[in-house]
């Protein structure tokens, strides 16, 4: 298996928030939408964001990421520098993905504590931040194409 750079959402550089860390889930996928993956590692992005990294066994131009992010905590505001395709998958709990268009337009994105899986391409040049409500932890997944490099994101402060 191939060792993959730092994926932390992006490479990320930040004072830790005062969030509590509780993942929703324990155990690792075997499949995503049908197709097998393989885990490579769990990654603390900040406190209260903890991202899980796979890879697709049968097909190697993508690679997956699943982020909990725990309750008032949010992943760091990041802009798609590079790629052919970032998908952000909305997968259970509660909260809001902010996506900010080249135009300087921003949306939000929110996602009741339901079983409706949701997804949405941010494209280069986008901003976009998942926040989790005060009341419910968010899990969302994150694949690329071609698969993650360091240089893909860009942290905005």
């Amino acid at each position: 298996m191939l060792s993959r750079p730092q994926r932390a959402i992006g490479i990320y550089h930040l004072s830790p928030l005062s969030c509590i860390l509780r993942p929703m889930a324990t155990s690792k996928l075997k499949s995503f939408q049908t197709e097998p993956v393989t885990y490579t590692e769990s990654q603390s992005i900040k406190d209260g964001v903890v991202c899980d990294v796979y890879l697709f066994v049968e097909n190697q131009s993508k690679d997956l990421s699943i982020v909990t992010v725990s309750k008032c905590c949010c992943t760091p505001k990041q802009k798609v520098l590079k790629g052919e395709k970032t998908l952000e998958i909305y997968l259970n709990g509660s909260g809001k993905l902010f996506v900010t268009s080249t135009l300087g337009i921003e949306k939000e994105h929110y996602f009741p504590n339901n079983e409706n899986i949701q997804q949405i391409e941010v494209v280069i040049g986008e901003t976009m931040r998942w926040h989790a409500d005060t009341d419910s932890d968010l899990q969302f997944a994150e694949i690329c194409w071609p698969p993650f490099a360091p240089d893909r994101f860009e942290e905005i402060i």
